[in-house]
């Protein structure tokens, strides 16, 4: 069996995975010894690779200091993906006092919830 070894993203270099990992563990109250503390790096490793992406600046990374506004959007995304686990099909028995809701469900953009911070640092092309 071999093992690949990748290196990191420029993200990855400009915002460990280890920083990501433990301030969202702070932010989840989850002791680093805790026996979930995996999932958490691993969702922190993911959520690296999924904003590099959106980034989509390879060719033009962004120098340090990393803005606060990404390192923001890496914890809020890593919790979230982590927390995913606890809801794997949505919430369905929700309860609402109104009647114009129906069932809660989980949406499937990773990033959705962090657009408004990421979005200033995207590398987008146009014609103008």
């Amino acid at each position: 069996m071999t093992t690949t070894i990748t290196q990191p993203g420029w993200l990855a270099v400009l915002i460990p995975a280890a920083d990501v990992a433990d301030e969202a563990r702070r932010v989840m109250r989850m002791d680093p010894a805790d026996p979930d503390a995996y999932r958490v790096e691993a969702a922190a490793t993911a959520t690296l690779e999924l904003v590099e992406g959106y980034l989509d600046r390879d060719d033009d990374p962004i120098g340090p200091p990393a803005p606060n506004a990404l390192r923001v959007a890496c914890v809020n995304t890593t919790v979230e993906m982590y927390r995913r686990k606890d809801a794997p099909f949505g919430v369905l028995d929700s309860w609402s006092t109104s009647s114009e809701f129906g069932p809660v469900r989980i949406g499937t953009d990773w990033l959705k919830g962090v657009e408004y911070l990421i979005d200033p640092y995207r590398n987008s092309f146009g014609i103008g």
